[in-house]
């Protein structure tokens, strides 16, 4: 949930930006809220990195915004704003002019007051197809306050696609089809199974093997707070050595590959995170980190502060890191310095 608090001059502006580098992408909130609370899940299912796409055009959550490696998209066509709380404060929607630094109007109303029930505001944009790498939402609060759940953009780009060796994907179509599984993985918290094969999960987690070993009935069971989206992108890297992990399951799939023992998972989400961390919600992954005693995890968000320290050290949430890892992030300065 991204609330947008009361502000004295009652106005407040949430920019989504789409960053195109090299064929890929990334989007940003300029809010301290971690990507989960910006952008809920709406999709049950994990989605294989090579699996094509059945619609031309497509709706696209910030979560797949953040997906850099996966799609690009630079030509919108409409935004869903899900106002859950005090409806009606949405004023404007701009969008910044292809290779410049100009706000075009997509849309302008005025607030609207007296909505008591959270709504889907989709207004019909005066300009549709326009390319650009940012859309700016504008509100007016009248002294007041709202919450906004999610913006959806729906739109059409480029799509770089992840480039998966033959023999990668080969590996991952046993998983998809469970063709010849011996073993079943029970996700604990939701109940659901994936087939899978024992000699792979033993090989590459020593976790796992370890479950293998005292297994029952050829089956195990993987208790984890990450949701079952996450393990499936675990064990698609187990496979492939690829995966297509979303960004809304950052910290779940980064604190479960320091369970199941995936050093090269663990790698990926620090790119992930890299992509994603700012001096305002880097206390949020901090936080996790600490919480679910991930020591690659703590160690990439430790060496975010000491690298960013001038804008980390003024943030108001800096009291929750511990005097320790203060003092590591210290030590880490004296020994760039030196």
């Amino acid at each position: 949930m991204l609330p947008i608090p009361r502000r004295e001059n009652n106005d407040s502006t949430i920019v989504l930006i789409n960053e195109e580098e090299q064929g890929s992408s990334s989007a940003s909130v300029n809010s301290k809220y971690r990507v989960q609370d910006i952008a809920p899940d709406y999709y049950d299912d994990y989605k294989f990195g090579d699996e094509e796409d059945e619609e031309e055009e497509e709706d696209v959550g910030p979560s797949e915004q953040w997906a850099s490696s996966v799609i690009s998209y630079s030509s919108y066509w409409g935004v869903h704003i899900y106002e859950s709380s005090t409806p009606g404060s949405v004023t404007k929607i701009s969008g910044r002019r292809e290779n410049s630094n100009e706000w075009v109007t997509l849309w302008s109303g005025p607030a609207t007051n007296g909505i008591h029930v959270a709504r889907d505001f989709a207004p019909e944009l005066t300009v549709k197809g326009f390319k650009t790498n940012a859309i700016r939402i504008d509100l007016s609060m009248n002294g007041g306050w709202t919450e906004i759940d999610a913006v959806k953009i729906c739109g059409k780009g480029g799509v770089q696609k992840e480039e998966v060796p033959e023999i990668s994907k080969f590996y991952r179509s046993l998983l998809k089809s469970g063709l010849h599984a011996d073993l079943t993985v029970v996700h604990k918290s939701s109940g659901r199974e994936i087939k899978c094969l024992k000699a792979i999960l033993a090989a590459r987690s020593p976790f796992l093997k370890t479950l293998i070993d005292s297994s029952v009935n050829n089956t195990i069971v993987v208790d984890t707070f990450a949701p079952f989206p996450a393990l499936v992108a675990a064990l698609d890297y187990m496979y492939s050595s690829f995966t297509n992990v979303r960004p809304c399951h950052l910290i779940e799939t980064f604190v479960l590959a320091d369970q199941l023992m995936l050093p090269g998972l663990s790698e990926y989400c620090v790119n992930l995170f890299r992509k994603v961390v700012s001096s305002e919600n880097i206390f949020v992954f901090y936080s996790a980190a600490k919480e679910h005693q991930s020591h690659t995890f703590l160690r990439s968000t430790l060496d975010y502060m000491a690298s960013n320290y001038k804008s980390v050290f003024l943030q108001p949430d800096l009291h929750i890191v511990e005097k320790s890892d203060l003092l590591t992030i210290c030590k880490s300065l004296a020994t760039k310095n030196n």
